[in-house]
């Protein structure tokens, strides 16, 4: 469920593309390109969702194993998602998170196949 303007309606989870905090707000962010606020943390969505689909990539995203198509290097040993739809703004995968991320993303695809 998620809770707008006092009314919770549902949205499934294969509309779901990724979570996003902007200027202290959380947002879930729909594959149609819809921007919906939340009355929700990353940390509590992190202990809610499931770790094979959903993966926290930094601070500010937890992102969705379809929306990930790959990855590309960037400096100071970090990644940059490549992404199934636009994301406004990149979505980075720290250095310490690197090695975890690969492992996700390869087990993700092994489960999808």
């Amino acid at each position: 469920m998620v809770e707008l303007k006092a009314a919770n309606f549902p949205v499934p989870e294969s509309d779901i593309a990724f979570f996003a905090i902007e200027y202290k707000i959380c947002y879930l962010y729909t594959f149609a390109g819809r921007k919906i606020p939340l009355n929700s943390t990353l940390e509590f969505l992190e202990l809610i969702l499931n770790p094979v689909v959903f993966y926290r990539a930094n601070r500010k995203t937890i992102l969705k194993r379809e929306l990930a198509l790959g990855f590309k290097a960037i400096p100071a040993r970090k990644l940059e998602v490549t992404t199934a739809i636009d994301t406004k703004s990149p979505i980075t995968i720290p250095k310490a998170k690197v090695a975890k991320f690969k492992k996700w993303l390869k087990i993700g695809s092994r489960a999808s196949s």
